[in-house]
C-alpha cells in the first residue's frame, strides 16, 4: 500500500475496532500477506525479503503448515504478516519462496 486510504481500507476490515497505526507515506509503504482461512492452528505466513529492482519491487513470502503428526488446536486461524518498509516505486510482486530452502 502507498496511500492513507489503501491503508486505512485495510485496517478497516483487519482490526476494526482499533485506530491504524501512522504512516509516513513520503518515506514508507505497507506490504500485506495474508493466508486466508485455516482448519487449525501452526499455520503461518511471512514476508522473508524485500528487494527493490529497477522498476519492480519483489516481496519472497513463506507459507508454514503443520506437519502430518503434529498436535494442534482445531480452530480457525487467519495467518497474516503486515510489514511497513522504505518507500520504493514500481510494480509491487508477491513471490511465494522456494520451500525447499
Amino acid at each position: 500500500m502507498r496511500s492513507a486510504d489503501e491503508w486505512s481500507a485495510l485496517w478497516k476490515e483487519h482490526a476494526p475496532d482499533s485506530k491504524a497505526p501512522a504512516i509516513d507515506w513520503k518515506q514508507s509503504m505497507v506490504l500485506a500477506v495474508f493466508a486466508g482461512t485455516k482448519p487449525t492452528a501452526a499455520h503461518g505466513v511471512e514476508i522473508s525479503q524485500v528487494d527493490a529492482r529497477e522498476s519492480e519491487v519483489i516481496v519472497t513470502y513463506r507459507v508454514t503448515t503443520p506437519g502430518p503428526s503434529d498436535m494442534v488446536a482445531q480452530v480457525l486461524t487467519f495467518p497474516f504478516h503486515i510489514v511497513r518498509t522504505e518507500a520504493r516505486s514500481g510494480k509491487v510482486i508477491f513471490k511465494l519462496a522456494d520451500p525447499g530452502r
